[in-house]
């Protein structure tokens, strides 16, 4: 019986993962190092759980903010970071994550906000991106 249940239940998570991953998050960024240096400029832009806006910072640090996001400077609207909440047994348990919400590349008349989260973990490493277009 425990055989025909893993033998049904497989394919339906299967399916249900699939479908997690084409909701926006992005799996190509997973283990990439991030410079240390820019982690440090995007940890002074904003206190924990505050949203800012970027046109208040430096050209240094919105410049940082869009490498680390790969978008250009000027598209990068707003700027927030925080430390996940997650619970010690969950696999984002102490990592931190930093958003931005950007100018969309397919608006014409630059009103389509879009937002773009990367997880963090040990400072420097990426674990996670999440893509939410408007």
């Amino acid at each position: 019986m425990k055989i025909l249940l893993i033998y049904w239940l497989l394919p339906f998570l299967s399916v249900v993962n699939g479908l997690a991953w084409d909701v926006g998050e992005d799996r190509t960024r997973l283990g990439e190092r991030l410079l240390s240096h820019e982690i440090q400029l995007l940890n002074s832009a904003a206190s924990l759980f505050s949203t800012i806006e970027v046109e208040g910072l430096s050209m240094r640090e919105r410049s940082a903010i869009g490498r680390v996001f790969r978008l250009p400077p000027a598209s990068i609207q707003k700027f927030r970071r925080g430390l996940s909440v997650s619970p010690v047994s969950h696999h984002l348990y102490e990592t931190y994550w930093y958003t931005v919400w950007f100018n969309g590349e397919r608006s014409l008349d630059d009103h389509t906000i879009e937002l773009r989260t990367l997880r963090v973990v040990d400072s420097d490493m990426v674990v996670e991106e999440k893509y939410w277009p408007r």
